[in-house]
């Protein structure tokens, strides 16, 4: 809506005046208006479709991170519980041999290798389970419960 009024004072005795009402009445461009309305209609689909892609991709993030902290932690409490006390027994069982004279000491040095080839690959698990956690923390923006993994030496 808008109003112009303008005088014109000429020399003359006579006053003139100028009035100008402008009205912008919708109904009168239901063309234009329609137009408008079906690109807003438009563009809110399309940001409710990006959203629920942001959405799906999200969900399936934490999932993959979470399925992974929990396989890094099977795996650190498996070799914790059978593997390394295994192996263990098995160096055991080798120097008992090996005093005995029916092993190499080589045989010896290789089941200890072994060990601490475990005990690295152990170590691993629980530094993955740790950094899966780190950014399962970042993407959800908050602190997680206690970690279940606990290293034991």
């Amino acid at each position: 809506l808008a109003n112009i009024a303008r005088q014109f004072e000429g020399g003359s005795s006579i006053e003139e005046y100028d009035t100008a009402l402008f009205l912008n009445v919708p109904w009168f461009n239901r063309r234009k208006n329609n137009a408008v309305i079906a690109e807003a209609r438009a563009s809110l689909a399309s940001a409710e479709q990006n959203y629920e892609g942001m959405l799906l991709k999200t969900d399936s993030e934490v999932e993959k991170l979470y399925h992974g902290i929990r396989t890094m932690q099977h795996h650190y409490e498996l070799y914790i519980e059978k593997i390394l006390p295994q192996q263990r027994a098995a160096i055991a069982s080798t120097r008992t041999s090996y005093e005995a004279g029916d092993m190499d000491f080589l045989d010896l040095l290789d089941a200890q290798r072994m060990l601490l080839m475990f005990e690295m690959q152990n170590l691993h698990h629980a530094a993955e389970a740790f950094r899966l956690a780190a950014d399962l923390e970042a993407m959800t923006g908050g602190s997680l419960p206690p970690s279940q993994v606990e290293i034991q030496p």
